[in-house]
């Protein structure tokens, strides 16, 4: 989360999450609007990710799932 500290991006993270972390200092918590248009996924890891079986398997599942649901 530090990485987003001082841009112009967010986190969306699931309520749980959330409520978790609502209280510091550093977060805003804002609603999604009804109507959030549409919006592009990135995924970045490090080299030493690039080599793990089990981060590149979780890759796979995160594209698998957006590609099942229309959403690339």
């Amino acid at each position: 989360m530090q990485l987003l500290e001082g841009t112009d991006f967010m986190l969306v993270l699931p309520r749980r999450i959330q409520t978790l972390l609502g209280n510091e200092p550093w977060i805003s918590v804002f609603e999604l609007p009804p109507d959030l248009p549409g919006f592009r996924l990135d995924m970045l890891w490090s080299a030493q990710a690039d080599r793990d079986e089990a981060s590149g398997w979780l890759r796979e599942q995160v594209v698998k799932v957006c590609a099942e649901r229309g959403l690339l």
